[in-house]
C-alpha cells in the first residue's frame, strides 16, 4: 500500500497529465482513461486518510 504522501504525488501527477490530455483534445479517449485513475487515486487517498483519522472509541470524547 502507498504511503499517503506517495498518494499525493501520483494525484498530482495524474492531474497534470489529465489536464495535458484535455488541453490536447477533450474528447480522446486517453483523457476518461486518465480521469478514471485519478478517480481510483482519490479514492485510495480518501480511504488512507480515513484510516489514520479514525476517532478514539474509548469513550473519551463523552
Amino acid at each position: 500500500m502507498c504511503s499517503i504522501k506517495e498518494l499525493k504525488r501520483k494525484i498530482e501527477e495524474t492531474r497534470q497529465e489529465m489536464y495535458k490530455a484535455y488541453e490536447s483534445d477533450p474528447n480522446d479517449p486517453k483523457f476518461l482513461s486518465i480521469s478514471q485513475s485519478l478517480d481510483v487515486l482519490l479514492n485510495k487517498y480518501s480511504q488512507a486518510l480515513k484510516k489514520v483519522k479514525k476517532p478514539d472509541i474509548d469513550g473519551d470524547s463523552y
